[in-house]
């Protein structure tokens, strides 16, 4: 993606079961609003004028505990009774973001805590500009994580680096590694130490984990055909621990050390 964020965004709520399905899934879907998006509409249009994206933020319809997803929307189509929203890059949002860290773009002023309504045109909060890492040469939005964003700063040479953040932008194979998971065990436990998002954090944690590529990007040469096999569930912990020796440490190695302490 070569264009920046919209100096404004949509706010909206969908129940945290939906958004877990859609990250796992690749981070890609549609919803339906009894609302319609007029000014949401109108914001997706002023932004593609600039080739710039709108971002949509979530907050979970059952309960208010703040801003807990974002993605870009797609395509926003008004209907007689609605409208339909696809979106893309869907993504957890790190840390806590209280709605009132909102402001609406009507008037600056910011949303209520307990705001349960869907459908707010938004100003886009700093915190989102950060975490859509902008190239000022309008070049990649890339999305990272912490543990990526180690391995990029630990590399020397700008090659491996837009490398590294080129394939962990596509996330059609982290998904497909949930799914097989998910199907084969009925839980996405960490391949090291069993930690099970779900188990400890409920609603929460459902269908989360990282997945690790066994052999690091960065360690090749051009492009590599990454197979599910090439691909382990583990937990934050863990993936932190495995890149924090140089060579990386095996999952095996890292499980040794477990039973050793």
């Amino acid at each position: 993606m070569n264009e920046s964020l919209f100096s404004f965004c949509v706010y909206t709520i969908r129940h945290s079961q939906a958004l877990a399905g859609d990250y796992a899934s690749g981070g890609s879907g549609e919803f339906i609003e009894r609302s319609l998006w007029t000014t949401g509409l109108r914001i997706l249009h002023e932004a593609r004028q600039n080739q710039q994206r709108v971002a949509v933020l979530f907050a979970p319809a059952e309960s208010v505990i703040g801003l807990t997803h974002w993605a870009l929307i797609d395509d926003i189509d008004l209907m007689p009774k609605g409208t339909k929203i696809r979106f893309s890059s869907l993504q957890p949002l790190p840390g806590k973001h209280p709605l009132s860290s909102l402001k609406k773009r009507s008037n600056g002023t910011p949303l209520s805590d307990n705001y349960i309504r869907p459908y707010v045109p938004c100003e886009t909060p700093s915190f989102l500009f950060a975490l859509a890492a902008v190239s000022t040469s309008a070049e990649s939005v890339a999305i990272v994580s912490d543990i990526e964003a180690e391995e990029i700063s630990a590399r020397e040479g700008a090659v491996s680096t837009r490398q590294h953040l080129h394939r962990e932008r596509d996330r059609t194979i982290i998904a497909a590694k949930r799914r097989q998971v998910l199907s084969a065990t009925g839980r996405l436990a960490c391949s090291v130490c069993g930690f099970d998002f779900y188990q400890f954090y409920g609603e929460l944690g459902a269908d989360f984990c990282e997945v690790h590529h066994i052999r690091a990007l960065a360690d090749t040469d051009g492009e590599v055909q990454t197979k599910l096999e090439d691909l382990a569930v583990v937990c934050s912990n863990c993936h932190r621990m495995i890149h924090r020796s140089h060579p990386f440490l095996t999952l095996e190695q890292l499980k040794s050390k477990i039973c050793n302490t």
